[in-house]
């Protein structure tokens, strides 16, 4: 719906009567008349656009947007409900998990800004860019930014580092909490590999992992009810992280690591991957995962690399955690030699045959939606 050079129609004719009854100072053509309501957005037009932009603070491009045109009274209002995207660690916005569910449910992205780094990770990031636990701090204030400053229905969907955030934000909703006020606007929350789910909860009738998040602060158990889906792979140690002895050295590593800023994880991860192995070997385990293999694996999952580089320290400490430390850097070790491909690989794996966890994302929004609505209707 929006204009730009070459667009015709009425609506492109209601546009310029707009602009000239509202804002006669500036809405001219090339001659210093007035712009000529005669259907075609042509270059007059687009300069027109321009300095409305730099008068609303907009970024300055020509084109009319859907919001420019409601803005103007041209368009109804947009009652679709807002989806809040916490992009994982290195995501786009545009193609990041969280911002195609809203694509594939057809709801309107507001993407929460924050740097999505833990350091030097991903690679091209700032050499020295905020801690993830920063980064979680800076996607929090910013979501609560944008809630209390709309009063639009939301919807939280977060993957892997954004997913923490988004949980903390579902966490304040209830009672008591900052955002409390606005939990009547709160429709659902959808997470990808979430470090901080609960144990026992996923999704409606779905199975449950034996393990929980790896994160040291996982989601209140009130906030578990169905509306909040987490999508959790069996095999995604972020989310399904193992209890007991073992489960305790990794979530140890991963909060060193939340508060690490790394200058090179590559470099790191290609230097203390041999000496893990060799130290598991020295303990009297034998992995059973080729050293070659990590070293020359798809490079993906620089979390998942970077998690045994405080293992080491572990392992070298000769405490009563050396068996957990072991088998805590075994599952580390095969799932960064699977390419972490469990924590990446939501839109492909399947929930059940025919769906996947992408699809049920999709899915669950819609149906929270259809439910939102009931209740506004009742």
């Amino acid at each position: 719906m929006t204009l730009r050079l070459g667009s015709q129609g009425d609506l492109v004719v209601r546009w310029q009567k707009t602009m000239v009854a509202r804002f006669a100072g500036y809405a001219k053509a090339a001659d210093g008349g007035p712009l000529k309501p005669d259907g075609y957005f042509g270059y007059d037009d687009r300069d027109v656009q321009r300095e409305y932009e730099r008068r609303t603070g907009q970024l300055v491009d020509g084109i009319v947007s859907d919001d420019d045109l409601r803005a103007l009274g041209l368009l109804p209002p947009d009652n679709r409900p807002v989806v809040l995207t916490f992009r994982g660690t290195g995501g786009v916005i545009g193609h990041d998990y969280t911002s195609r569910v809203a694509q594939f449910a057809g709801f309107r992205e507001v993407a929460v800004e924050y740097p999505a780094t833990m350091g030097g990770i991903p690679v091209g990031a700032a050499t020295r860019g905020p801690t993830g636990g920063e980064c979680v701090e800076i996607a929090v204030q910013d979501a609560v930014r944008s809630i209390e400053g709309s009063d639009w229905p939301f919807i939280l969907c977060g993957y892997s580092l954004g997913a923490i955030a988004a949980s903390r934000v579902r966490a304040m909703l209830e009672p008591g909490g900052r955002l409390a006020p606005h939990k009547h606007r709160y429709i659902c929350g959808v997470m990808f590999g979430n470090p901080a789910r609960q144990f026992g909860h996923t999704y409606y009738l779905g199975a449950v992992p034996a393990g929980y998040g790896i994160a040291d602060w996982h989601l209140p158990q009130p906030c578990c009810t169905w509306d909040w889906c987490e999508l959790a792979d069996p095999g995604d140690i972020y989310t399904n992280a193992p209890g007991g002895e073992a489960g305790d050295v990794m979530r140890a590593a991963y909060r060193i690591v939340m508060g690490t800023q790394v200058a090179d994880p590559i470099v790191t991860i290609r230097r203390i991957l041999p000496h893990i192995i060799e130290l598991i070997q020295e303990a009297g385990v034998r992995p059973d995962v080729p050293l070659d293999k990590i070293l020359t694996g798809a490079g993906a999952g620089l979390l998942a690399a970077v998690l045994p580089v405080d293992l080491a320290n572990l392992l070298r400490a000769g405490s009563t955690e050396t068996a957990g430390a072991v088998q805590a850097a075994i599952l580390a070790l095969r799932f960064f030699a699977d390419g972490t491909r469990p924590h990446i690989e939501y839109e492909h794996r399947e929930v059940w045959p025919g769906q996947t966890y992408l699809g049920l994302a999709v899915q669950h929004v819609q149906h929270w939606w259809s439910e939102h609505q009931k209740g506004l209707v009742a």
